[in-house]
C-alpha cells in the first residue's frame, strides 16, 4: 500500500531542458527546501546529472524560506545559476 504521491525523478525531457537552459561556463548551485527529504533526493539526482554532464555544479544546500516553495525553479544569479527544488 502506497500513501501519498510517488517521489519525483529526473526524466529525459526535464534533463534535456536543464542542458538547454544552463550554461557550462557558469556555476550551478543546487538547493532544496530544508526538511523535505523528497525534495533533497530529487535535488541530489539533478546535481549528479549536471556533474556527469560536465557542469560546474555544487550543492545540495538546504535553505529556509519565509513562504512555502513548491515545484522547481531555475534562477539566474550574479555568479551563475541556482536550481531550486521546492516541495512537491
Amino acid at each position: 500500500v502506497n500513501i501519498g504521491s510517488a517521489p519525483r525523478h529526473l526524466d529525459a525531457a526535464s534533463a534535456q531542458q536543464l542542458l538547454q537552459v544552463l550554461s557550462k561556463n557558469k556555476l550551478v548551485k543546487v538547493v532544496a527546501v530544508m526538511g523535505d527529504q523528497e525534495a533533497f533526493a530529487f535535488a541530489t539526482q539533478i546535481l549528479g546529472y549536471l556533474k556527469a554532464n560536465g557542469y560546474q555544479a555544487e550543492g545540495v544546500d538546504q535553505v529556509v524560506y519565509s513562504q512555502p516553495v513548491v515545484g522547481q525553479f531555475i534562477n539566474e544569479t550574479a555568479s551563475g545559476f541556482e536550481v531550486l527544488v521546492g516541495g512537491k
